[in-house]
């Protein structure tokens, strides 16, 4: 049986978006050749389409 693939080390980890919002990183997209590693992030209050920021702009939520 096929072992599942290891969670991405940001996944469950919070952070800060460059606009200042705080939520929690539930998915990370790997780089293609058009567009750069990016997170899927949960934000706190947030209602509707999580947003997929990249993930050199994001910053460890103190």
């Amino acid at each position: 049986m096929a072992k599942a693939p290891a969670a991405h080390p940001l996944t469950d980890l919070r952070v800060t978006l460059p606009d200042g919002r705080t939520g929690r990183v539930c998915k990370v997209y790997p780089a293609i050749t058009t567009a750069p590693e990016r997170a899927m992030v949960d934000v706190d209050g947030h209602k509707g389409a999580l947003p997929l920021v990249p993930v050199k702009d994001l910053r460890v939520a103190s």
